[in-house]
């Protein structure tokens, strides 16, 4: 089985590969690197501090974002119990 930051790597760089085929998400890649950046970046630069990320640096990131106290869960569907409690919820984000 594949580590959840890996698969998620992996998704995110199949993206933006696939994206380099249309030339206007190529162009608005390129229009947002300029704007953000002043600067152009390869794919394989991006690749590169994609692969660089850690889970540390995600946990770093989650942690000054995400308010537990804020959190909300829909389900669809014909549940009974939804297997987890808000609490629980709140705990596995803190």
């Amino acid at each position: 089985m594949v580590e959840v930051g890996v698969a998620a790597k992996l998704h995110l760089k199949g993206s933006i590969l696939l994206s380099l085929e249309s030339t206007v998400s190529r162009m608005s890649g390129i229009a947002r690197q300029e704007y953000y950046f002043g600067k152009q970046f390869t794919p394989d630069e991006i690749i590169q501090h994609i692969d660089a990320v850690t889970l540390d640096d995600i946990h770093s990131v989650a942690q000054t974002i995400v308010d537990p106290g804020s959190l909300s869960l829909t389900l669809l569907g014909n549940l009974k119990s939804p297997g987890i409690s808000m609490d629980a919820l709140r705990e596995a984000v803190a």
